[in-house]
């Protein structure tokens, strides 16, 4: 969503549920951070793929969910991009759901209570 090169590859909008959103080591989730940049990363592949710090003016509306339990990717990444997409002045969406944990959209074994 953020490393769109010209207006022909820019997506129109974005849906972010539970992403990974920075490389930085306090909130990052650590086997996302390996599995993109490698074990032996450095400073500039941290910044380039830490999405937070790429927002512009021309970054897309954006939708964010997360749960507030969720111990696989902390929602602070979540809202780090929210803050980063109200700074530039673009439209944005955050839901931050009490429970669900991480995977809440792909179990197969989840079951809806009233």
């Amino acid at each position: 969503a953020t490393h769109f090169t010209s207006a022909q590859d820019r997506p129109d909008f974005a849906i972010l549920i539970y992403p990974v959103i920075t490389m930085d080591e306090t909130f990052t989730h650590r086997g996302s951070r390996e599995s993109l940049i490698g074990p032996a990363y450095n400073a500039e592949l941290v910044a380039r793929f830490s999405n937070e710090k790429r927002i512009t003016e021309s970054t897309q509306p954006t939708f964010i969910a997360f749960s507030d339990d969720d111990r696989t990717v902390p929602p602070k990444n979540g809202t780090s991009f929210y803050d980063g997409l109200k700074a530039h002045g673009v439209a944005g969406e955050l839901h931050i759901y009490p429970t669900g944990g991480h995977g809440w959209g792909w179990r197969e074994n989840f079951a809806y209570r009233d």
